[in-house]
Order: C-alpha cells, then sequence, then structure tokens
C-alpha cells in the first residue's frame, strides 16, 4: 500500500546515508525496517489462514498472491467482513472464475496455433509409394505422375492469385468460413457459370424416374457424374421435375422458397426441368440409367477433372438449405442443413474446432470387400477405416494438436462395437459426441462433416467420399481416408486429399 511505499523510500533513503546518521536515526531506520517485514508477514499470514482456516501456506485455486490480494481487498472496499460465510464464499467463487479465465485464454492461445498449423500443413497432393504386405514397395501414381504434377501446379496458380485479391470475401457455410470465396471470380471458371441457350438443336442427357442405384453417396456421384459427362460430351442435360434428382437435392440444396425456383436451378447447373413427359416431344433425349451414370469415366485430365467438379460442389453448397419457409419436391418443409452443427456448437459454431469420425460398415462382407479394392490401388490399410481403432484415430489427431477437441461421431449404425471402442478409450471417451437425436438427418450429419476442422472417413463409403469432395472444393484439407503403417509400423497418409477424383484410385466412385 502507500503507507508501507512511503516506508520503504525512507528506509532506502536513511541506508543510502547510513554513514551520515546518528544513532538515533540508526535506531529509528531499524524500527521503520522491523515494521515494515511484520506488517508484510502479518498480512499474507492473514490471507492464508482467512482463506483456509487453518493457517495453511497454499493459497486456494492455485492462485497467485496478486490475484488473492486484489480479490480479497475487492470485497473489503464493498464492505463485507472477513471471515463471514459470504465473504469466504465470494472470495471463492471470484477466485475460481479468475482461474477459468486465465485457462480459457491460454487454451484459445492454443487453439489459435492448432489453426494455423491445420492452415499451413495440407497433404492435399501426396502421393508415392507404399508397403505393400509381402515388404514390396509400390508405387500408387498409376503412371499418372506428370498428370498429378501438373494438377498440383495449377491448384497452387489458383491459390496464388486469390491471395491476391484485395476484396476477398469467404464462403461462409452455417457460419462457419470456407477458404473459397463467396462468388466465382477466376475467368476459367467462367465456362462452367456460363450456361448456352437449351434448344432442340442439341441432344439432351435425361435424368427420370424414381429409382436410383445406391444410396445417397451414390445418388450424389450419379448427379455430378450426369453433369460431367453432359460437358465433357458437348450435349445439354434434362431433368423430370419428379425425378430422383429432384427429390434427392431439394432435401439439401436449392429449396423451393419462391415461384422462379425452376429458372434459378436451371441457371445454377446449366440443365433444362421437365415438368411432365408432353413436354419432350420434340427433343433428341438420351436416356440413361442411374447405374450407368455412377459408372461414366471422364477422360479429362486429373487437373481439369477435379476443377470441373469442384465448381459444381461449390454450386451446391452456396444454396444450401436453412430451413425456414423452403420446401421440397414433395411439399415438405425443407430441413435445416446445420442442425447438426447448431445442435452440438450453439452459438460457438463458427470458431469451433472439432473433428468427426465417419464409420460405415457398408453391410459387413460387401463393405470389407471393397475396402480392400480400393487398399490395392491406393496402398491404404485393408481394415483400419472400417475398424476406427483408438491408436488409428490418435496417430491424426495427436500430431494436430486436436487431441483436446471434441471428436463427433456419425454412423451408419451397423456397428455398435467402433464406438463402444472408441468411448472406452480413456483419452478418446471424454471427447466423443454424438448428434442429438432431433437433429440427426443424413443432411446435418453430412455439413457437419464437411466443415470440419479434420475429416475421418472410409474411402470405400462414397458418402466420406463426397464429404471429402466438398471439403477440396471448399479449400478445407485434412481429410484422412488413406492411411497405412509404414516399415516401421507408423501410421502415414499414402494418398492425399486429391485422390478421392482420381479414377486409377477409386474407380467410378471418383
Amino acid at each position: 500500500t502507500t503507507k508501507r511505499r512511503r516506508h520503504l523510500r525512507n528506509f532506502n533513503s536513511i541506508q543510502l546515508n547510513e554513514n551520515k546518521m546518528t544513532p538515533k536515526h540508526k535506531k529509528a531506520s531499524a524500527l521503520v525496517f522491523l515494521a515494515l517485514v511484520a506488517s508484510t508477514a502479518l498480512r499474507f499470514h492473514s490471507g492464508w489462514t482467512e482463506e483456509n482456516g487453518n493457517g495453511g501456506r497454499q493459497l486456494a485455486n492455485g492462485q497467485t498472491n496478486t490475484q488473492y490480494d486484489r480479490t480479497y481487498r475487492g470485497l473489503k472496499r464493498r464492505g463485507l467482513e472477513p471471515g463471514t460465510a459470504t465473504f469466504d464464499r465470494l472470495l471463492r467463487n471470484r477466485l475460481e472464475r479468475r482461474k477459468n479465465r486465465t485457462q480459457e485464454m491460454k487454451k484459445n492461445g492454443q487453439g489459435r496455433e492448432v489453426m494455423r498449423n491445420l492452415k499451413d500443413n495440407k497433404d492435399i497432393w501426396l502421393r508415392g509409394e507404399y508397403l505393400e504386405s509381402r515388404g514390396k514397395f509400390i508405387s500408387n501414381t498409376w503412371h499418372r505422375g506428370e498428370e498429378v504434377a501438373a494438377a498440383a501446379k495449377a491448384a497452387g496458380e489458383f491459390e496464388e492469385k486469390r491471395k491476391l485479391e484485395e476484396d476477398f470475401e469467404p464462403l461462409t457455410i452455417c457460419d462457419r468460413p470456407a477458404d473459397v470465396g463467396s462468388k466465382e471470380d477466376f475467368i476459367h471458371l467462367q465456362q462452367y457459370s456460363h450456361c448456352s441457350e437449351i434448344t432442340q438443336d442439341k441432344p439432351i442427357l435425361l435424368l427420370e424416374g424414381r429409382e436410383s442405384f445406391g444410396r445417397t453417396g451414390n445418388n450424389l456421384i450419379e448427379f455430378l457424374h450426369a453433369i460431367q459427362e453432359a460437358r465433357d460430351n458437348d450435349i445439354q442435360l434434362g431433368i423430370m421435375s419428379q425425378s430422383w434428382a429432384t427429390n434427392l437435392l431439394l432435401k439439401m440444396w436449392m429449396a423451393i422458397e419462391s415461384p422462379d425456383w425452376e429458372s434459378e436451378f436451371e441457371r445454377t447447373f446449366c440443365v433444362k426441368i421437365f415438368g411432365y413427359p408432353s413436354e419432350l416431344e420434340g427433343w433428341d433425349i438420351i436416356h440413361k440409367g442411374t447405374k450407368d451414370l455412377f459408372m461414366y469415366s471422364s477422360k479429362l485430365p486429373l487437373g481439369e477433372y477435379i476443377e470441373s467438379q469442384e465448381f459444381s460442389l461449390r454450386s451446391l453448397f452456396r444454396n444450401y438449405n436453412t430451413g425456414g419457409k423452403g420446401r421440397d419436391r414433395r411439399g415438405l418443409t425443407a430441413k435445416d442443413m446445420c442442425s447438426g452443427i447448431n445442435s452440438i456448437f450453439g452459438e460457438d459454431r463458427r470458431t469451433a474446432m472439432y473433428s468427426v469420425i465417419h464409420s460405415r460398415t457398408m453391410e459387413g462382407v460387401p463393405g470389407f470387400r471393397l475396402l480392400q479394392k480400393v487398399a490395392r490401388t491406393s496402398g491404404c490399410d485393408p481394415v483400419a477405416a472400417l475398424e476406427m481403432k483408438p491408436d488409428y484415430i490418435k496417430s491424426i489427431l495427436e500430431p494436430l494438436g486436436m487431441m483436446n477437441y471434441p471428436i463427433v461421431f456419425i454412423t451408419d449404425g451397423q456397428n455398435s462395437a467402433v464406438l463402444e471402442r472408441l468411448m472406452a478409450d480413456p483419452d478418446i471417451g471424454p471427447l466423443i459426441h454424438s448428434v442429438p437425436k432431433e437433429a440427426c438427418w443424413i443432411g446435418g450429419d453430412l455439413t457437419l462433416a464437411v466443415m470440419s476442422s479434420v475429416f475421418i472417413g472410409n474411402p470405400a463409403s462414397t458418402f466420406s467420399g463426397f464429404i471429402a469432395k466438398s471439403r477440396l472444393a471448399l479449400g478445407l484439407g485434412h481429410t484422412y481416408l488413406f492411411r497405412a503403417k509404414d516399415e516401421n509400423g507408423e501410421w502415414r497418409t499414402v494418398c492425399g486429399d486429391h485422390c478421392v477424383f482420381d479414377k486409377s484410385i477409386l474407380k467410378a466412385m471418383a
């Protein structure tokens, strides 16, 4: 306090001039020093005793003397009596809040460092040799090394151009920023956004019927492949208004909110919507089943194919449903694509850091066989992405600093043992979150995974693949599908994020 500082200054002054002091001054100096020491000792002893009640020498809650003193004096200034139950309760509560704020500030600092690490270290274009089970190293480039390198170079140039934009504003999805712009600005992408007039002078590929091949992941690939086939072959694309395609898409994107919905949809995807079969008269229709669409393989170089597919994916996510007045093709209220994120993170959704694990069993043995096929082309482990064991998950999250943040588990529900095993792990278990039942639906799970900080999925699942493609289209890295152990027994990525678009790796699923 002011009085102690004055005593200390007086004592120092006397010390500096002790050679000039009389015996009377020296005696006064000693008395001042003893008073200061006694006062200081009494103050700290009183503080310890009043907090602990037993004269102990440890301050509560690990607080420093400075924190304790400031809080203690603040309560006294309010007229509260030290030693009373009210005083002690308020003192403990305030010290605890101060401690929590300090820890939160420290956590936020660590979070910013983790975010920088995630942004600066992405294995998007990783390819190379992997260790086969017989101890032989095999390359997973499949003679496309130059093509991969060219695609990586083009993507790098695209990124550099984006960084030079002064008015860059990121696309946000459920209040979470992607790493792409809110609009497509680059000249070389305008070829996809510019729609030629659709006329009867050209053949038109028609998406029709209610039946589709496979589940949601397959159906989304079928739609993207249809767009790609029309671009590749310079034909037009048409959609029947009550087809599998509109029923699929409007549940998650482009919900009907205005009378000019059809024209907006047509401009977004360069398609023509037909309401009734009678409207098809005079058109040169190309009929193709959904299985054939799924199996379509573009002949474009890898870089151009990725660029084209990513544009279509961004077009979807620029028009995601948010509930409200939107309706799907059956007239039902469209659900909110942000429901999963909102249910877990609420007001913190914009800045929340979290990982998502997508566990997909795929009907048991067929899923196991399909993952084995992907393992042969990519070099990934033939079972790890199905089992999702704790050591596999930790090998991804620990180096990224993500073992201090929530892990959201989404699944097809066919193998409960995967979740039970993760919940039993002392490190992973406390971090696991599941989407509440009332917010759990395929669109909410999809967006939750697409906008996560880290995504861990199954490369044999088309749903995981669609999530991975969407993340890459939105500029988000740290998607882990292709992992295997090296010769030292350490888990590592053997095929980067771009491999989900490569036909030599995922065949028809790419």
